[in-house]
């Protein structure tokens, strides 16, 4: 939800920074199944909790996948409950979230990049973000998350303005987030899907372990980033 000095990232946004930083990559690839193995259509999904439990409980998932470089690439996601504190971008006291992502490929070195979430864990509301102690977001809602949605439903969350800075001075870009229910491989999953001003893009999904907020131990992540001028993709699950 906030920009670096050179490429934009989003409430999962430090996933584009660990890409980048890792190594030089290069560009597309793609997909996954629908497949709603005979899960009942009335069936609902409590998103907000889902996101609840995200921000409040954490948890780890490493996937793995191929990029249309053609090398295998393995990831490491993860989030955990922080005490409250100042967002610099308002004033305002918080509860935060710190989400970190790892990044390797084969035997090269990884790079390991990490943000804080600034939330409201009693609404859901999401103030804004800062990486490194130096870079901010500023989040606004633009949608409410529902606790209870079907597979297939969607709607938009977030509008972010990131910044260069965390005194709110030098625009960097923008964002928009949307959240989803998703059936994938007979598994429901909540996602979030963040697009740039850029053209790049970061999805985010978790398991839905039942119908009521809680995350299983499944992930998928799919990464489109413009790195020197090439679009790297990079579809990865457990």
């Amino acid at each position: 939800m906030f920009t670096p000095a050179k490429y934009s990232r989003p409430l999962s946004g430090a996933l584009v920074l660990a890409l980048a930083a890792a190594t030089t990559l290069l560009a597309a690839c793609g997909g996954g199944s629908d497949d709603d193995d005979g899960l009942p259509s009335n069936t609902t999904f409590n998103v907000r909790a889902g996101m609840h439990q995200l921000l409040t409980v954490g948890g780890s998932w490493t996937v793995a996948g191929r990029g249309n470089d053609n090398l295998d690439y393995q990831l490491r996601l993860s989030y955990a409950p922080g005490v409250p504190g100042i967002f610099p971008l308002d004033n305002q006291v918080y509860d935060r979230a710190t989400q970190s992502a790892t990044l390797s490929q084969g035997n090269a070195s990884t790079d390991t990049v990490s943000q804080e979430i600034f939330h409201n864990a009693a609404t859901g509301a999401v103030a804004g973000t800062r990486y490194d102690g130096t870079e901010c977001s500023l989040s606004t809602l633009t949608g409410n998350l529902p606790t209870a949605a079907r597979v297939g439903d969607s709607g938009p969350f977030l509008r972010s303005t990131e910044y260069a800075d965390c005194s709110g001075t030098r625009v960097a870009g923008t964002s928009e987030m949307r959240w989803s229910v998703e059936m994938n491989r007979g598994r429901p999953y909540y996602c979030l899907t963040q697009r740039y001003g850029t053209g790049d893009l970061e999805i985010e999904c978790f398991e839905a372990a039942g119908t009521e907020g809680r995350l299983g131990s499944r992930a998928r992540v799919r990464l489109e980033v413009l790195i020197d001028n090439a679009r790297f993709i990079l579809d990865a699950e457990n």
